[in-house]
């Protein structure tokens, strides 16, 4: 009758009046009414720990723009109010909170993350928006982690002469780093950057006189033991 009475357009004396309660109170009351309405017919409240992955799409959602309504539509069980108190306390401009996500970096995540960096160029704060964790969590894992042990795998698979040709080309060129790893698949930028110096010294070796000597007399050598006389028989 309260919430019919309000919908009429009455005001809060005449609805006060027709329940023979105070303006106060009647108003109160409606709102009350009103709010245990509006649970019902939200979905519960999940107190599961959010994932990554949801982490992730939140942030993604709400940086394209999404209103909370339709967020909290893609995540049955979890309230708009849910959605957006983990958003701000949690994932909202992580590089400005000294909030911590407390979830553990799976191996996957941390090469990933070294990519991001190292490749891609990425700042900490876009990383940190990539995973939905805070600015302080990304920058402790490369202070702990370092670049180091996301470069093992690449460290067994040798340069080839024509990587280090279009390295030193490239770089000639003062073509940027993250354009140089582009050019050679496989290899990240502090690889390149690392690579740089020895194929330079690889380069003034073999182009010093005393090299081209030598390179001048094993070929002489090669052609003395391989080629037929061409003297007449006697």
């Amino acid at each position: 009758m309260l919430q019919s009475l309000q919908q009429q357009g009455k005001d809060w004396p005449e609805i006060a009046a027709t329940m023979q309660r105070s303006a106060s109170a009647t108003r109160t009351r409606f709102l009350r009414l009103r709010q245990m309405a509006l649970r019902q017919l939200s979905p519960p409240r999940s107190r599961v720990p959010y994932t990554a992955a949801e982490d992730a799409l939140i942030v993604k959602m709400r940086n394209g723009g999404s209103s909370w309504a339709h967020i909290a539509a893609v995540f049955p069980g979890r309230s708009v109010e849910a959605i957006m108190t983990h958003y701000h306390g949690s994932l909202r401009g992580g590089h400005h909170l000294n909030t911590k996500s407390g979830r553990t970096w799976t191996p996957d995540e941390i090469v990933e993350a070294h990519r991001l960096r190292t490749d891609v160029g990425m700042s900490y704060a876009q990383i940190a928006d990539r995973f939905g964790r805070t600015y302080q969590s990304i920058s402790g894992l490369f202070k702990v982690y370092g670049v180091p042990i996301c470069e093992v795998s690449w460290r067994a698979k040798r340069w080839k002469p024509e990587e280090d040709q279009k390295l030193l080309s490239l770089r000639a060129q003062a073509v940027p780093w993250h354009i140089v790893a582009l050019q050679l698949p496989g290899r990240s930028i502090a690889a390149a950057r690392h690579r740089l110096s020895h194929a330079q010294q690889l380069r003034t070796r073999s182009s010093s006189p005393q090299a081209v000597l030598q390179t001048d007399t094993e070929r002489r050598s090669d052609d003395e033991v391989g080629s037929p006389s061409l003297k007449p028989d006697p």
